[in-house]
């Protein structure tokens, strides 16, 4: 189970983003970087970068930090803009309450060490506009640290990314 699927099915099981962005049958409308035509507001769009490997001096770390945005777009004007803000403070309350160590997911595959917002303000601004179909929505911009939960089996290699130049003793190389 990927960090993406971890962390849309903890959101799936929060109570007050089933009561916004629900559809009534169990989903929420909360979408990888597009949405059905024609959907109802208000709804969710996120995307996210890969995930990226910790390191240090001395190694590889079995840690990984990976950026998400969630565009919670609330709805025409009038009211649309709380509305979009209200569906942004339910996900970060959801996910910023999260424990440090928290194993997620339905068997606990991925441990979240951290959540923080991304964007260095912690509030969130009104649109100047809205876009094209009057539609307005809040950006909330995360950086989720992770590890392989304790019940995810197997954990994956720990060490360069295939195709990286290692010398003989097993150290990366950043050129040539």
């Amino acid at each position: 189970m990927t960090i993406e699927e971890a962390l849309v099915y903890t959101l799936s099981g929060s109570a007050p983003l089933n009561g916004l962005i629900g559809d009534g049958k169990g989903a929420l409308r909360l979408y990888p970087l597009q949405a059905p035509q024609d959907l109802p507001t208000p709804f969710v769009l996120y995307a996210t970068s890969d995930p990226d490997q910790l390191q240090t001096m001395t190694g590889w770390l079995g840690l990984w930090e990976q950026a998400f945005r969630f565009d919670c777009y609330g709805g025409q004007a009038g009211g649309s803009y709380a509305s979009a803000k209200a569906v942004a403070g339910a996900l970060f309350e959801v996910l910023g309450a999260l424990p440090p160590q928290a194993d997620i997911g339905p068997r606990g595959e991925v441990r979240v060490q951290l959540v923080e917002r991304d964007g260095g303000s912690d509030e969130l601004e009104p649109p100047v506009h809205a876009d094209e179909s009057g539609v307005d929505y809040v950006g909330l911009g995360l950086r989720v640290h992770w590890s392989p939960g304790a019940l995810a089996g197997p954990t994956p290699p720990v060490g360069p990314p295939p195709g990286a130049l290692v010398d003989e003793a097993g150290d990366y190389l950043l050129e040539e």
